[in-house]
């Protein structure tokens, strides 16, 4: 029976650790993103009142996978959000626009893209600090853009 019990306690173990040899490798690649000075810091209006918010990057991480000749980048981009407080009686949702470009080896455009990450609000409140997840596909040896704008750019 103890025999019964090791064998079986081995083969669940074999069977389990070689799971995690199938789930793809991540590895952190901060290094291919920037996020320039320029466009870490915007105004933007409040959709439905018009009045201005603030917006700007609380932080940035990435983490990657290397796929055939491509990389997969997940982004967490960090926001704070911040509106007057004149404004701190009105419920009010406001977009914040993402620019995202995407560079190869060479620093050449490979494309770009914009994008927004919604946010609101409540009566009381001035300050948000949300997280925009984004995910961005770059060649083998490029890099990736972010910026914030104030208006969508389509």
């Amino acid at each position: 029976m103890q025999k019964l019990f090791f064998a079986t306690f081995i083969s669940a173990s074999l069977l389990l650790g070689g799971c995690t040899a199938f789930k793809p490798e991540t590895y952190n690649c901060d290094n291919r993103l920037t996020a320039p000075a320029d466009g870490a810091r915007v105004t933007l209006r409040t959709l439905e009142t018009g009045k201005t918010a603030e917006a700007r990057f609380n932080g940035v991480s990435t983490v990657c996978e290397t796929k055939d000749q491509t990389i997969e980048m997940r982004i967490k981009a960090g926001l704070t959000v911040k509106r007057s407080e004149a404004d701190i009686s009105e419920v009010a949702p406001a977009e914040v626009p993402i620019i995202i470009a995407v560079l190869d080896d060479q620093e050449n455009l490979v494309r770009n893209q914009s994008t927004s990450y919604r946010v609101a609000f409540d009566s009381g409140v001035t300050k948000l600090y949300p997280v925009a997840n984004l995910s961005v596909e770059l060649p083998v040896g490029g890099r990736v853009v972010i910026s914030l704008a104030p208006q969508i750019v389509k």
